[in-house]
Protein backbone atom coordinates (compact mmCIF):
# COMPACT_ATOMS: atom_id res chain seq x y z
CA UNK A 1 0.00 0.00 0.00
CA UNK A 2 1.67 3.64 -1.01
CA UNK A 3 2.21 6.23 1.93
CA UNK A 4 -0.29 9.20 2.47
CA UNK A 5 1.66 11.92 2.40
CA UNK A 6 0.57 14.33 5.65
CA UNK A 7 -0.48 17.97 4.95
CA UNK A 8 1.22 20.44 5.43
CA UNK A 9 -0.97 23.58 5.85
CA UNK A 10 -4.21 23.07 7.81
CA UNK A 11 -6.82 26.32 8.31
CA UNK A 12 -6.11 28.34 11.49
CA UNK A 13 -9.25 29.23 13.36
CA UNK A 14 -7.31 29.94 16.36
CA UNK A 15 -8.89 32.78 18.03
CA UNK A 16 -5.35 34.03 19.47
CA UNK A 17 -4.07 34.23 16.20
CA UNK A 18 -7.46 36.04 14.76
CA UNK A 19 -7.23 38.60 17.52
CA UNK A 20 -3.72 39.30 17.15
CA UNK A 21 -3.79 40.03 13.39
CA UNK A 22 -6.63 42.03 13.68
CA UNK A 23 -5.16 44.42 16.01
CA UNK A 24 -2.22 44.58 14.57
CA UNK A 25 -3.95 45.52 11.40
CA UNK A 26 -5.86 48.55 12.78
CA UNK A 27 -2.35 49.80 14.82
CA UNK A 28 0.43 48.82 12.43
CA UNK A 29 -0.64 48.01 9.19
CA UNK A 30 -4.22 50.13 8.09
CA UNK A 31 -3.21 49.35 4.14
CA UNK A 32 -4.53 46.09 4.85
CA UNK A 33 -7.72 47.38 6.25
CA UNK A 34 -9.05 45.98 3.65
CA UNK A 35 -7.98 42.67 2.40
CA UNK A 36 -9.68 39.39 3.26
CA UNK A 37 -6.56 37.45 4.21
CA UNK A 38 -6.33 33.52 4.49
CA UNK A 39 -5.00 32.03 7.94
CA UNK A 40 -3.09 29.10 7.56
CA UNK A 41 -0.97 27.24 10.02
CA UNK A 42 2.32 25.58 8.32
CA UNK A 43 2.55 22.05 9.79
CA UNK A 44 6.01 20.37 10.91
CA UNK A 45 8.15 22.83 9.90
CA UNK A 46 11.57 23.67 11.85
CA UNK A 47 11.35 26.71 13.74
CA UNK A 48 13.82 28.52 11.44
CA UNK A 49 10.81 28.95 8.95
CA UNK A 50 8.77 31.59 10.09
CA UNK A 51 5.92 31.45 7.89
CA UNK A 52 5.05 33.89 5.18
CA UNK A 53 2.80 36.26 3.63
CA UNK A 54 1.85 35.64 0.11
CA UNK A 55 -0.37 38.02 -2.54
CA UNK A 56 -3.44 35.75 -3.60
CA UNK A 57 -2.56 34.82 -7.29
CA UNK A 58 -5.93 35.72 -9.18
CA UNK A 59 -6.99 32.32 -9.71
CA UNK A 60 -6.94 31.94 -5.93
CA UNK A 61 -8.78 35.19 -5.52
CA UNK A 62 -11.28 33.81 -7.52
CA UNK A 63 -11.68 30.50 -5.75
CA UNK A 64 -11.59 32.05 -2.70
CA UNK A 65 -11.98 35.73 -2.63
CA UNK A 66 -8.75 35.84 -0.60
CA UNK A 67 -6.43 38.97 -1.48
CA UNK A 68 -3.79 37.70 0.96
CA UNK A 69 -2.17 34.34 2.69
CA UNK A 70 -0.69 34.52 5.82
CA UNK A 71 0.76 30.92 6.28
CA UNK A 72 2.26 30.75 10.37
CA UNK A 73 4.68 28.02 11.80
CA UNK A 74 2.43 26.17 13.99
CA UNK A 75 5.63 24.84 16.16
CA UNK A 76 7.52 28.06 16.16
CA UNK A 77 3.73 29.85 17.28
CA UNK A 78 3.49 27.31 19.93
CA UNK A 79 6.76 28.16 21.47
CA UNK A 80 6.96 31.58 21.19
CA UNK A 81 5.20 34.05 24.65
CA UNK A 82 2.41 36.29 23.63
CA UNK A 83 4.76 38.93 22.87
CA UNK A 84 6.95 36.64 20.54
CA UNK A 85 3.96 35.68 18.67
CA UNK A 86 2.78 39.64 18.03
CA UNK A 87 6.33 40.16 16.99
CA UNK A 88 5.64 37.39 14.48
CA UNK A 89 2.36 38.33 12.97
CA UNK A 90 3.96 41.88 12.92
CA UNK A 91 6.67 40.58 10.68
CA UNK A 92 4.75 38.45 8.22
CA UNK A 93 1.86 41.31 7.94
CA UNK A 94 5.10 44.07 7.23
CA UNK A 95 5.94 41.97 4.02
CA UNK A 96 3.10 43.15 1.84
CA UNK A 97 1.19 46.11 1.12
CA UNK A 98 -1.64 47.78 -0.90
CA UNK A 99 -0.38 48.34 -4.42
CA UNK A 100 1.14 52.04 -4.48
CA UNK A 101 2.40 52.59 -8.24
CA UNK A 102 0.56 51.67 -11.81
CA UNK A 103 -2.93 49.73 -11.53
CA UNK A 104 -3.54 49.36 -7.77
CA UNK A 105 -7.05 47.60 -8.05
CA UNK A 106 -8.38 45.25 -10.81
CA UNK A 107 -11.96 45.62 -12.26
CA UNK A 108 -13.72 42.11 -12.44
CA UNK A 109 -16.96 40.80 -13.37
CA UNK A 110 -17.90 40.69 -9.33
CA UNK A 111 -16.64 44.14 -8.85
CA UNK A 112 -13.24 45.66 -8.00
CA UNK A 113 -10.51 43.85 -6.55
CA UNK A 114 -7.59 45.64 -4.71
CA UNK A 115 -4.25 44.74 -5.56
CA UNK A 116 -0.90 43.97 -3.15
CA UNK A 117 1.99 43.72 -3.65
CA UNK A 118 5.80 42.53 -1.48
CA UNK A 119 7.40 44.36 0.48
CA UNK A 120 11.15 43.35 1.23
CA UNK A 121 13.28 45.43 3.64
CA UNK A 122 16.88 45.21 3.11
CA UNK A 123 17.15 43.84 6.36
CA UNK A 124 14.33 41.35 5.43
CA UNK A 125 13.08 42.67 8.69
CA UNK A 126 11.59 45.89 8.71
CA UNK A 127 12.92 48.07 11.26
CA UNK A 128 9.70 49.24 12.59
CA UNK A 129 8.81 45.77 13.36
CA UNK A 130 11.94 45.65 15.75
CA UNK A 131 11.71 48.48 17.63
CA UNK A 132 7.73 47.49 18.53
CA UNK A 133 9.09 43.83 19.52
CA UNK A 134 12.14 43.49 21.45
CA UNK A 135 10.60 40.30 22.83
CA UNK A 136 10.08 39.36 19.54
CA UNK A 137 14.16 39.99 18.81
CA UNK A 138 14.90 37.77 21.82
CA UNK A 139 12.83 34.73 21.59
CA UNK A 140 14.55 33.94 18.37
CA UNK A 141 18.03 32.51 18.14
CA UNK A 142 18.22 33.51 14.82
CA UNK A 143 18.27 36.71 15.75
CA UNK A 144 20.88 36.77 18.90
CA UNK A 145 23.21 38.75 16.37
CA UNK A 146 21.11 41.47 15.72
CA UNK A 147 19.57 41.06 19.43
CA UNK A 148 23.50 42.03 20.74
CA UNK A 149 23.94 44.80 18.14
CA UNK A 150 20.59 46.38 19.72
CA UNK A 151 22.15 45.75 22.79
CA UNK A 152 25.61 46.15 22.73
CA UNK A 153 25.80 48.61 19.68
CA UNK A 154 29.27 49.99 20.31
CA UNK A 155 30.67 46.47 20.88
CA UNK A 156 28.70 45.38 17.59
CA UNK A 157 30.54 47.86 16.16
CA UNK A 158 33.96 47.29 17.33
CA UNK A 159 33.60 43.07 16.09
CA UNK A 160 32.14 43.98 13.04
CA UNK A 161 34.85 46.37 12.10
CA UNK A 162 37.56 44.09 12.97
CA UNK A 163 35.87 41.13 10.58
CA UNK A 164 36.20 43.59 7.88
CA UNK A 165 39.60 44.74 8.39
CA UNK A 166 40.88 40.82 8.55
CA UNK A 167 38.91 39.95 5.40
CA UNK A 168 39.89 42.90 3.60
CA UNK A 169 43.99 41.95 4.53
CA UNK A 170 43.09 38.29 2.88
CA UNK A 171 42.40 35.78 5.57
CA UNK A 172 44.51 37.18 8.08
CA UNK A 173 46.26 36.28 11.33
CA UNK A 174 43.54 34.75 13.73
CA UNK A 175 45.65 36.81 16.38
CA UNK A 176 45.33 39.90 14.47
CA UNK A 177 42.05 39.82 14.53
CA UNK A 178 41.90 38.99 17.98
CA UNK A 179 44.24 41.63 18.40
CA UNK A 180 41.64 44.23 16.89
CA UNK A 181 38.98 42.89 19.11
CA UNK A 182 40.47 43.46 22.17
Amino acid sequence: MDEVKAATLEVADDVKLVKTVKKLIKEHHQGLADASIALLWALDRSETQWGAMKVASEELWWLSKYDLVLQVNLTLWSGLSDPGCIGLVDHLLSQVERKTGGKTEQSTSRGTRLLYQSDSPSLAIHPQVLARNPQFVRELSQLEDLRRALEEPDQFLLDFAAREAAEAEGDGDKEDLEAATG
